[in-house]
């Protein structure tokens, strides 16, 4: 086995590095990477290092690092010190564990890395779906897509609004918060972006809100709460529910049987609200930090 550290974008193994994750989603049922790492794997403008365990050819292991770190084993090469290369070769304070799956558990436990973060993914379908599935903006709000809200205001002026809302909502976060012009229109290059996908409320000449979904083509039937955010301004007035219903609404009429969505495990306002609305947890992601 040899270990490289790179920059994925600019070196051989990117193609073998995507094969590695393919491999391991279809043994573990789970993507080791998040999209933002995936991106990484072919974007520069990321930043992304990387480390690689290669046996040949072949990439066997694969870390990602930004602020914080992912990786992924080959399954038929785990329990071979394949992560402790790894993770000597670019050592990260804090690691992701997507489905915190035994393997991960252990390996944060033998490395004395303690659980620091929890993020859940939560999950509706069936009559729970469809039931909630309804949009109806408030008395005095209007619901628009992306097409529409640009036809009526510019781009440039729709564009600006929905980055202040969204970094005023998630002013907190460490992935959605903090963005600017350049983050937002990179998320909006994704393949699966639909401007149709996109809604916001408004009153009057004022964004209050946003909802932006997700479509997975590839898994048909699927859709996600990718982001739902409130401008400063309009916190307090019950407008979530509305935004929230309007982008399931969207979703079903896609084709959706399924929706999930992510939230934070200690946010608790949040999850209440989700369960009373027929979510159910169905993965749990966690960070594992080295402890000092």
């Amino acid at each position: 086995m040899n270990t490289h550290t790179l920059a994925l974008p600019d070196s051989p193994y990117a193609d073998a590095a995507r094969d590695l994750l393919d491999r391991v989603e279809r043994a573990d049922g789970i993507a080791a990477l998040s999209e933002q790492f995936v991106l990484g794997i072919s974007d520069a403008r990321l930043g992304h290092r990387h480390a690689v365990v290669t046996e040949g050819e072949r990439v066997i292991g694969l870390l990602a690092v930004d602020k914080e770190a992912e990786l992924a084993v080959d399954p038929e090469h785990r329990r071979r010190g394949v992560a402790t290369l790894l993770l000597g070769a670019l050592p990260p304070a804090s690691v992701w564990a997507h489905g915190n799956l035994p393997a991960a558990q252990a390996l944060a436990s033998r490395r004395g890395m303690e659980p620091t973060r929890r993020l859940l993914v939560l999950g509706i379908e069936g009559e729970a779906l469809a039931r909630v599935a309804r949009a109806e903006a408030p008395r005095g709000y209007a619901l628009s897509t992306l097409e529409e809200l640009e036809g009526r205001w510019g781009r440039d002026r729709v564009l600006d609004a929905w980055l202040r809302a969204n970094n005023e909502a998630f002013s907190w976060h460490p992935e959605q918060g903090g963005w600017d012009r350049a983050r937002l229109e990179r998320g909006m290059e994704a393949p699966w972006f639909d401007p149709r996908g996109v809604l916001f409320l408004t009153e009057g000449e004022e964004l209050a809100g946003f909802h932006w979904t997700k479509w997975y083509e590839a898994e048909g039937g699927l859709g996600e709460v990718y982001v739902v955010g409130l401008a400063a301004a309009y916190r307090g007035r019950h407008l979530g529910g509305s935004l929230l219903r309007a982008g399931l609404e969207h979703l079903v009429g896609r084709g959706a049987r399924r929706v999930v969505l992510y939230v934070e495990a200690d946010n608790q306002a949040a999850l209440k609200a989700y369960y009373r609305l027929g979510f159910q947890v169905a993965e749990e992601h966690v960070v594992y930090t080295q402890d000092s």
